[in-house]
């Protein structure tokens, strides 16, 4: 099977003294070469003034490498925008000749005037949806530097779009450059499409970035991972703590996962209240590679489900959800002058880590939760800190809340 389940419950009263904890976890061995999926990408790059000089031409030779990489059974959508979108490839197959025209076609980019990030979207996404490629997971990276100028401007709509994008089957990816892009919008973005959100503090990250986003797609070894938990008679509640969506089905709560890439690991945490040791029937299902439908069968899941070694993966869970959710809110705290309030918000966070650690969950994994929240603390409560500073680290944390709320990896290199 080329995906891996598995499943931890547990009681933790330093956590929650009434409720019950589940952690499902799904994982696919690495993939060989043989098994790679063809890809249908499609690139938005913001050629806006503000992108003139080392970030467009960082963005050109990113794009010139992400050619290199693709072949003629992938399909490719590249769109340069400013005030206006420009299509340079409509999803035709990437072959030698396709190659060579679209070289030329970067080489050619020149900067332009406004940031009209709506009329890309809107490009990119009518472009992947006009072909089916079986096999493939339609997926679209929107990279810009800048805030939107031109077009739709509203956070709220421009969110909406990804969200329609998302229902339409096509998944979506967000990178900003630098300091001067909304990075609220781009999270918000990418959470409504499926995808990830990553932070580009210099353009010299973002050829690694898009051929990390080329491999997710082209390495998928399960899409469509649902994960059902239907509440034992004894249960009265079931939350997802993740933020991924959500439905009620036939009894259950169905949570969709998404796509997992070979090599990796994705993880969804639900809070439980009620009283016995059952939770609840639990199953999964997913799509492989080839197209086929796979379902897990399903089982009860009872409180000491996954011993001891699953107790800690549930604690650990829950401490990286809480220091993403301390860090998000201390942040928006921050930014509208509230710093103490920011900084008593990351105190409460760190004694409760101290309060785990102090039960026994004294792993790597704590250490580092508790690392991340005392260094971003210590900045806020920094009288010298310069806004540059304090700038770069909100972005930084928002990349790593993102990543942890929606239950994809964060990557420090970015």
């Amino acid at each position: 099977m080329p995906l891996d389940v598995e499943l931890a419950a547990a009681r933790i009263p330093e956590i929650d003294p009434g409720g019950i904890l589940l952690r499902a976890q799904f994982s696919a061995p690495p993939s060989q070469e043989a098994t790679r999926r063809p890809a249908q990408f499609a690139l938005l790059i913001d050629r806006s003034s503000s992108m003139s000089g080392a970030p467009l031409g960082a963005a050109v030779d990113a794009a010139s490498r992400m050619l290199a990489r693709l072949g003629g059974g992938d399909r490719l959508t590249l769109v340069a925008f400013d005030g206006h979108a420009v299509v340079l490839a409509d999803g035709a197959a990437v072959d030698a000749a396709q190659k060579e025209l679209l070289e030329a076609r970067l080489r050619a980019l020149v900067p332009g005037v406004g940031t009209n990030i709506s009329a890309a979207l809107a490009a990119g996404t009518t472009t992947l949806s006009r072909v089916l490629l079986r096999g493939a997971q339609p997926h679209l990276l929107l990279l810009t530097d800048g805030e939107p100028s031109v077009g739709v401007r509203a956070p709220h709509e421009l969110v909406a779009l990804a969200q329609i994008a998302h229902r339409q089957g096509i998944t979506i990816s967000t990178a900003g450059v630098g300091s001067r892009y909304d990075t609220e919008l781009l999270s918000r973005m990418a959470e409504a499409g499926g995808g990830s959100f990553h932070h580009l503090p210099t353009p010299d990250h973002i050829a690694s970035v898009i051929m990390r986003e080329i491999d997710g797609i082209s390495t998928a070894a399960a899409s469509d991972v649902a994960l059902y938990v239907a509440p034992a008679p004894e249960i009265s509640t079931v939350e997802l703590l993740h933020r991924l969506p959500t439905q009620h089905k036939e009894g259950a709560l169905r949570v969709q996962v998404g796509e997992v890439c070979a090599g990796s690991t994705r993880a969804a945490l639900l809070l439980a209240r009620g009283e016995g040791s059952e939770l609840g029937q639990v199953r999964v299902s997913f799509e492989e590679a080839d197209g086929g439908s796979q379902l897990v069968a399903p089982r009860m899941v009872t409180v000491s489900e996954g011993g001891e070694a699953g107790r800690k993966a549930v604690a650990l869970e829950w401490l990286n959800l809480r220091v993403a959710d301390a860090l998000d809110r201390g942040w928006h705290l921050a930014v509208v002058q509230r710093v103490s309030h920011a900084v008593a918000l990351l105190e409460e966070v760190l004694v409760q880590a101290g309060r785990l650690r102090g039960a026994g969950f004294d792993t790597a994994g704590v250490t580092s939760a508790i690392e991340r929240v005392e260094a971003t603390r210590a900045l806020m409560a920094r009288a010298d800190a310069e806004r540059a500073e304090l700038e770069a680290a909100r972005r930084a944390d928002k990349a790593f809340t993102h990543g942890t709320m929606v239950s994809r990896v964060f990557h420090r290199d970015e």
